[in-house]
Parts: structure tokens; C-alpha cells; sequence
């Protein structure tokens, strides 16, 4: 999720679009884009906060929190959803990577934790202390108290971005084999069974 400018909206838009077409075609990875506006939801009453953090003197994380975020998604996955971007305004719009190298490399590491109202980490601890976890989460599940998804594996994965011309780097973590992408699935199939 980002916050874009309308004055940009229509050729950013377009833009993702590209990318997410590119993504289908190559990886046959079907995503979703959807532009939702600001004043939208705070005509529903909605709050959204935005900060950026400086993660480090290369880079600036931007952090967007409140009721809107999951307001937002939730709009935008709705079926028939009016928010979803579908077609390019100018289809000579192309989305460009270059420059860009993306580095993959398997870690045995740890990431604590992303923002975006929900908790998610990224944890190397032995089976036994798995377990443990796991037995907690599924207690508080069953109290009613949280949903909850995860994906074991045996390491986690690094994501190294660097454009070619920058000494700017942003690494991602996530475990392998599915990582968070299958963890929120698992924790889905919760929500959606309490609804």
C-alpha cells in the first residue's frame, strides 16, 4: 500500500498496471491493483496516520497506520470492487525497471517484526520453541482474542534491491518456500471460517 498524489495518480496508475501485467505474463502470478482515495475513506469516518521512518541514512520507510489501511484493502478486494484498476488511461505507458538488480540470497536470520497494523516476523528458533508458539497462538485463537498464520521453513530468504547508479540498497526478509504470502492464506481461511 502507498499513498499516491492525484496529480501523478493516472500515469502511476497506469504504471502498476503495466507492472502487474508483466507479472502475470511472467511469473502467471495474478495480482490485484486498486486506487483508493484518501477523502473516500475519511468520508467514512475513517483515520489514517502517515510517518516515514528513517530506516537508515540511504533510506526513508514510509509508514501509513489506522482504521483506513484495512478499510482500504478490504474495498479493494471486494468483488465487483469500484476501486480496482483495470485498464491503462494511456496504454503506451510502460513500467521500467532498468537499472534496477534484485539479488536473492538464502539467510539463517530473523526479521522482527512489519507495520501495517498487523504483526508479522520472520523467526530462527528450534522445534521445540516452534511448538511452544504454535500452541500459544492456537490457545489465544481458540479465545477469540487473535487470527493468526504461519509457514514453517528452514531458512528465510534475503531480498537485496540496489539500483545500478545508487549506493542505496533495501533488503526484504522472508522465509522461503512461501513465507509470509502462505501465512496470511493460512490466517484467511481463519478469518473467513469465523465469518
Amino acid at each position: 500500500m502507498c499513498q499516491i498524489s492525484p496529480r501523478v495518480a493516472d500515469r502511476a496508475t497506469d504504471i502498476l498496471i503495466d507492472t502487474k501485467d508483466k507479472i502475470q505474463k511472467l511469473y502467471n502470478l495474478t495480482l490485484r491493483i486498486g486506487i483508493v482515495p484518501v477523502k473516500d475513506l475519511l468520508q467514512a469516518g475513517k483515520t489514517l496516520q502517515m510517518a516515514k521512518l528513517a530506516v537508515s541514512q540511504y533510506y526513508d520507510q514510509a509508514i501509513l497506520s489506522g482504521s483506513a489501511v484495512d478499510t482500504a484493502e478490504a474495498w479493494v478486494k471486494k468483488e465487483g470492487s469500484s476501486y480496482l484498476a483495470a485498464t491503462k488511461t494511456d496504454a503506451g505507458v510502460q513500467a521500467s525497471f532498468l537499472g534496477f538488480t534484485c539479488r536473492w540470497q538464502d539467510v539463517k536470520s530473523s526479521d522482527y517484526c512489519k507495520f501495517d497494523g498487523t504483526l508479522k516476523m520472520v523467526l530462527s528458533v528450534p522445534s521445540d520453541a516452534r511448538e511452544e508458539i504454535h500452541e500459544f497462538l492456537e490457545k489465544e485463537f481458540n479465545s477469540g482474542h487473535i487470527f493468526y498464520g504461519t509457514h514453517v521453513s528452514d531458512r528465510a530468504l534475503l531480498t537485496c534491491l540496489v539500483h545500478v547508479e545508487s549506493i542505496r540498497e533495501v533488503h526484504f526478509v522472508d522465509a522461503a518456500d512461501g513465507g509470509y504470502a502462505l501465512a496470511a492464506q493460512k490466517m484467511k481461511k481463519q478469518i473467513l471460517a469465523q465469518s
